[in-house]
């Protein structure tokens, strides 16, 4: 015999007016375990509800802790959530050895989930050698001073029929943009292949061409139909090196 529900309260288990016309106890709400045998076959009930039960769509629960100490808490399959937070502010949340802390990520190694190539931003690593980084090209036409955002971005184009001058931005200016990369270098191109006259690189003070090799490495000057790849360090807030590579 089937019932319509149970539920357990205070020990009690209660059930429903029993299917087929059985009655209750007369006067009271619920069924004793005592008395239970009379009106449906608990066993067979019990093996009737789908397993695994499917849980509501919120639960909310202060903590969930492992039942055996030293034991760890484990769900099947999947965990979907929109926001997992940190508990202790300031701490973060690690998840498998991986430390997600204010923004950052703070491991010791980034892999390819599957493959060996790996994309960060938009640089492309493969087999650990970066062999591409995409660039948004900054087109430049006319004589002007450029960013260190320029500089950042590292792709500057020109189809200008003109000459055109591209002051380099102050050594102050390209320090406080790159920020804790001071001393790093860094490369950008001057894609003059469709312009008709030469784009020259012109310094501001505190630049200075490095002491070439190989000559024609201070040529600061892109001939029309050519492409120039060149070289920045910045070595402080006041001092920034450049030469040319390609």
């Amino acid at each position: 015999m089937a019932v319509k529900k149970l539920y357990l309260d205070k020990k009690v288990l209660i059930a429903n007016k029993p299917q087929g016309g059985g009655q209750p106890n007369s006067g009271v709400p619920g069924i004793s375990l005592l008395n239970l045998e009379n009106y449906v076959d608990l066993k067979e009930y019990i093996s009737s509800v789908s397993v695994p039960y499917t849980l509501p769509l919120t639960i909310a629960v202060d903590t969930i802790t492992e039942a055996t100490s030293g034991n760890t808490v484990s769900f099947p399959d999947d965990i979907k959530t929109d926001v997992i937070a940190e508990v202790t502010s300031a701490t973060g949340v690690t998840i498998d050895g991986v430390l997600l802390k204010d923004s950052v990520v703070n491991t010791n190694q980034v892999a390819p989930l599957s493959g060996n190539a790996l994309t960060l931003n938009n640089l492309l690593v493969y087999n650990g050698n970066p062999i591409n980084i995409t660039r948004t090209p900054v087109a430049h036409n006319v004589t002007t001073t450029i960013t260190a955002a320029d500089i950042y971005n590292g792709y500057i184009t020109s189809t200008s029929v003109a000459s055109v001058t591209l002051t380099l931005p102050s050594t102050g200016a390209v320090s406080n943009f790159f920020g804790s990369f001071s001393k790093a270098t860094f490369e950008f191109t001057v894609d003059n292949l469709t312009g008709a006259n030469t784009v020259t690189i012109d310094l501001p003070s505190g630049w200075s061409v490095i002491t070439p090799v190989i000559t024609g490495q201070d040529d600061l000057g892109v001939d029309a139909g050519e492409l120039g790849v060149f070289r920045v360090i910045s070595i402080s807030n006041a001092v920034c090196k450049i030469i040319r590579v390609v």
